[in-house]
Parts: structure tokens; sequence; C-alpha cells
């Protein structure tokens, strides 16, 4: 494992998702290919040409102060895992790591004292080659999980409008959200991980650019389907504007959530009226972060201000005009 793909390898793996470059692991093997590619011309330049030399010379010593930042800035997003998010990493990569590395850190059955939380750790206290070899099988880990998002995402998109278009049917959901599933598809879907640059910690998240899901939710036994399809509930409640659902400012984020999940939930599962998530026939969306509390506020709102008012928030919640959804909402949270 102390060979490292060339660009063209890396890029028919799957390296080319826009997120992979945010990605600690993947920077620290491209600053040591960045590298050992300067390093090779330094070998075939003229020995006259000194000021060339010196530039090269210059190149590597920056592209190995890059990968020793990267490794060191990776080691420490390991060294941060508790104990619940070190046993999840055991089970979703440590268990397979493949032979050599597992020697490394001494991860055998034949070690009776073994604790699979302490598997972050043993990594950390590898040498820098050593850790880059890890960070290199765990980048083509990472990209076979692109590849395997990407081919399930058309599966997940048309049960998703089956879904929506099935609501408005019903009459719960308004019509301009089916207008706005055209908008599937318009944002890249990628995966993140632990090694991300900007620590987020969210099971999924949607920006500007790209929808993002965590790795770990590809390994695990719900699947990232729902944390998608809250995305593309956030996704299909944005306005003309950029606004999305009813995430005036920053005091509504958590009616904007609860809505989103509720709306997410009952796609799924049905059962429009019924809010708290300790009723609904649900596995508590595991996968893609309930936001209970969030939820259990709404349905007291609800309850308070009397059934039709859901329907009125959900309505404002899709709705084009800002002013009359502020006003919508603001006349329901009036009475909170």
């Amino acid at each position: 494992m102390s060979e490292y793909d060339s660009r063209a390898e890396r890029e028919a793996k799957g390296y080319e998702a826009a997120s992979f470059y945010k990605n600690l692991g993947n920077q620290a093997v491209e600053a040591r290919i960045d590298q050992h590619q300067t390093e090779a011309q330094l070998e075939n330049i003229d020995p006259a040409d000194q000021e060339a030399r010196r530039q090269l010379e210059d190149l590597v010593e920056s592209d190995r102060g890059e990968e020793e930042a990267f490794i060191s800035q990776a080691r420490e997003k390991l060294k941060s895992l508790d104990e619940f998010d070190a046993q999840t990493f055991y089970m979703n990569e440590g268990k397979h790591l493949p032979p050599i590395i597992k020697s490394w850190i001494g991860l055998g059955e034949s070690i009776p004292d073994f604790n699979e939380i302490t598997v972050p750790d043993r990594l950390v206290a590898l040498n820098d080659e050593q850790f880059l070899n890890y960070l290199q099988w765990h980048n083509n880990r990472y990209a076979e999980m692109q590849k395997r998002l990407e081919a399930d995402i058309p599966e997940y998109n048309q049960r998703f409008v089956e879904r929506v278009t099935g609501a408005a049917e019903e009459g719960w959901l308004p019509a301009i959200a089916v207008d706005r599933l055209k908008r599937l598809g318009s944002r890249k879907i990628n995966v993140y991980d632990r090694f991300y640059e900007d620590g987020q910690d969210a099971n999924a998240r949607i920006t500007y650019h790209s929808i993002e899901v965590k790795a770990s939710l590809l390994e695990s036994e719900e699947g990232p389907e729902s944390s998608l399809s809250h995305e593309n509930v956030h996704l299909i409640s944005e306005n003309e504007s950029g606004r999305t659902g009813v995430a005036f400012d920053e005091s509504y984020k958590w009616i904007n959530e609860a809505l989103t999940e509720h709306i997410n939930s009952t796609l799924q599962y049905g059962g429009v009226d019924l809010i708290d998530p300790s009723q609904r026939n649900e596995q508590l969306n595991a996968a893609g972060g309930s936001y209970s509390e969030y939820r259990l506020r709404l349905a007291a709102l609800v309850e308070k201000q009397g059934s039709e008012s859901l329907q009125r928030l959900i309505d404002a919640y899709f709705e084009e005009d800002k002013v009359k959804a502020r006003q919508t909402v603001e006349s329901i949270l009036g009475g909170e």
C-alpha cells in the first residue's frame, strides 16, 4: 500500500466529486502525489539550470508542508471522536480495514484485551507514512461509497416524486410542490465523512450547490434515503428568492425543521395530522435525525391553535410570497 493512485486512476474511481476536495484525507494524498511528480521533474532537469531546480525544490517543500498539515488535521479529527463515535467508526470502517493496516494497529482476534473504541487512537499513533496509507485506503472506500450512492439516487428520487405527487392529490401538499419536483437532480449529491474540513456533524445537509450525506449512513441498516428525502423537501420548499420553507431568519429554524421532517415523515409513513413523533408509525428516523424536540413543540402549537393551523403552516412553507408566508406563520406563533 505504499503506492498512490495516479490522478487518472483517482478520477476513474470517482474522486472528481466536488465534496471530495474538502476532505482532509484526500488533500493529504493529493499533496503527496504533487510531491512525487515534482521530484520526478527534478530528476530530469538540467543540472546547470539552478533557478529552475530551486523553484522545483521549493515546490517539493511546499507540498511536503501541506501534506504534514493535512495529516495533522486528519489525526485531530480522529482524536476528537467520543466513545459512541469511536464505536460507530469501528463498525463502519475499523473492522473493514485491510490486513496490513490491522497488523499495524494490532487489530486481531488473538488480542483478548482489544477494545474497539481504541481503533481511532491506534490509527492516530501510526507514523506519517502508515497514516497516509490508511488515508489512501479510506479515500478509495469513500470513492466507492460515492459511486454506490449515485447508483441508488434514481430509485430514491422516483419514490420521492411518487410520494409528493400522491400527497398533492390527497390535498395536503400544494400543487406548487409538484411543480418544483423538476429541481430534483439540480444539485450534486455527495458523500462526506469525519475528515470533512468544516466538521459538519449532521447526517445530511443542503447547500446552494449540493446535497451532502454522511458516509456512515451508507453503512447503516437504515441507509441514506430518509435523510436525502428530508433534504429534498427543503429543495422543493425553496421559492424564487432562495428562501427555504419558513426559514425567515435563525429564530424560525425550529419550526422550519419541524415542518420539513413532519412532511418528510408523512410522505413515508402517512398520517399528516399526527405530529408527535413518539406516536407515529416510524423508526424515529434514526437515519435522518427526527428533530423530535422541534416536532413536539410543533405538536403542542397545533394542539393549542387548532388542527387547521397545521395545513396553514404547510401552505406557508411552500408559499412563494414571503410577506404572506410570514404573516401566516406569525399569526399562528402568536398563540404559542
